[in-house]
């Protein structure tokens, strides 16, 4: 059979080409799908498009059957499924395009808050009309899983037929998803657990204490119950791969932007688009006023990033709140 000729199991269109939508683009070639990724830069596409590699992964040859493109709007229109891998913040920006196309299948890789809403939450509000969305999560760096080393990720869906249809579209040898109907649940862990990615960055440099670490990662558990249990999301999510997998992970390796942000701190200038954790912090201490909750380690993490608190004194008031039952 000839390149021509040949069938490809799906259709996709992957909306971002930094590290992670070339890594899941590549689970997708890998796994016989006709991929086209869509690229702000022409520089990009056109690297992709004649040498098949990317500017972000060193000497790796893509697939054939991965191409690239600017025109989003037409390679959404030739795709069954969509995969969103942007900063979240440029979900804005596709609003237009969930209505041009809502017969699509969109699952987001992206991970945060929009307005004080999930992203699928705060998509479905503002087009107001039924659509299929899904989300892709769990403890995975884009650099290991490009080198095909194992990865087990969660994609989560209302509709969990979705959710199961998504996941054989990814499911190679080395890369397992598992499904779930818990949406919510999954995109909280996902954007909450960014926040003590950077708490763990500030105490591995200024502390180097695993007494300190563990007890903030124990808490952090606990924080994260209280969003989940107001946003009624299931406590098995908390306890697998979008929770406490993911929470380990990030907090515990410098190719995470967010825990390098908190171990190269300097001040809040230094912030950028792309660690997410920053808005995150931001929107859950909005998200626990609004709901009468408590998040003591965000609001420290808030306090040293936006008021100018030293880590010291944070660490100081968190140990002398009025002692409780665990």
């Amino acid at each position: 059979m000839t390149d021509k000729m040949k069938q490809y199991n799906a259709k996709v269109t992957v909306i971002g080409a930094g590290h992670w939508g070339m890594a899941l683009a590549d689970v997708l070639a890998f796994n016989n799908s006709s991929v086209t990724v869509c690229a702000r830069r022409m520089e990009e596409v056109n690297l992709i498009n004649n040498e098949h590699k990317s500017s972000y992964f060193d000497n790796y040859i893509f697939p054939d059957n991965l191409v690239a493109t600017k025109d989003v709007e037409k390679s959404v229109a030739e795709s069954e499924y969509i995969v969103i891998s942007t900063p979240t913040k440029t979900v804005t920006e596709m609003l237009d395009m969930f209505r041009k196309f809502p017969e699509k299948k969109y699952i987001f890789a992206c991970k945060g808050l929009i307005n004080g809403k999930m992203i699928s939450t705060y998509v479905e509000d503002e087009c107001k009309m039924p659509l299929k969305l899904a989300v892709l999560s769990g403890p995975s760096f884009a650099n290991e899983l490009i080198l095909k080393k194992s990865t087990a990720v969660v994609i989560a869906a209302c509709d969990i037929e979705l959710a199961r249809e998504f996941q054989e579209l990814f499911h190679t040898d080395f890369f397992r998803p598992y499904a779930s109907s818990d949406i919510l649940g999954v995109e909280v862990c996902g954007a909450v657990k960014n926040v003590y990615a950077i708490a763990a960055g500030f105490l591995d440099r200024e502390y180097k204490s695993f007494n300190m670490k563990s007890a903030m990662l124990t808490r952090a558990l606990a924080e994260m119950t209280k969003v989940m249990q107001i946003l009624n999301a299931k406590s098995e999510t908390l306890m697998g791969l979008a929770g406490l997998g993911d929470l380990m992970l990030t907090c515990h390796s410098d190719l995470s932007r967010n825990y390098r942000y908190g171990y190269n701190y300097v001040d809040n200038k230094q912030a950028k688009e792309t660690t997410e954790g920053i808005n995150a912090t931001l929107e859950m201490r909005s998200f626990a006023t609004t709901n009468g909750i408590e998040l003591p380690i965000v609001e420290g993490i808030y306090k040293v990033i936006y008021e100018g608190l030293s880590l010291e004194d944070v660490i100081e008031s968190l140990m002398r709140r009025t002692l409780k039952d665990e």
